[in-house]
């Protein structure tokens, strides 16, 4: 029998009191950080002229109205976009909700949301072929498939 080779470990160390306390969180109003008000780095101007990698996210000058942007938002919710999709569009149109809202019905939001069954059948279909020709699977499985060729011919 072959006797397979002990593994040398270190030596458990065993941390000291004071030590343990030096890595935990700190609680309350002494250990808190200050943290100063937002200073704009860039001006508007400097935003206009970014290159075509670059893409402002947040633009803290153009912030609309709350009622406006909860009107807009009920609007977007009965068009079945979720809140996450109606302000990017928002974001889109730069802040103008007027426009936004001119933009909405334009657009339907495609949710690649299954059933349980179609999610059953779609690895009933993957399981049971052998070389898992997954073509022919997806012809079968996913449903309107001819759409969703499109939709994905049309975003590549």
């Amino acid at each position: 029998m072959i006797k397979r080779s002990t593994v040398v470990r270190a030596p458990k160390t065993y941390k000291s009191r004071k030590n343990q306390e030096d890595g935990c969180s700190r609680v309350g109003s002494d250990f808190q950080a200050d943290v100063s008000e937002y200073v704009e780095k860039f001006s508007y101007d400097e935003l206009q002229n970014l290159s075509p990698k670059e893409f402002s996210i947040w633009l803290p000058n153009q912030q609309p109205d709350m009622r406006e942007l909860n009107s807009y938002l009920e609007f977007a919710r009965q068009h079945q976009y979720t809140q996450e999709l109606a302000l990017i569009l928002l974001h889109w149109h730069n802040y103008s909700i007027p426009k936004a809202v001119d933009d909405i019905p334009n657009y339907v939001p495609v949710y690649n949301k299954w059933t349980k069954g179609e999610v059953k059948k779609f690895l009933r279909c993957i399981d049971s072929k052998p070389r898992k020709n997954f073509v022919e699977a997806k012809k079968t499985v996913i449903p309107n498939y001819k759409i969703f060729k499109k939709i994905i011919l049309s975003i590549m």
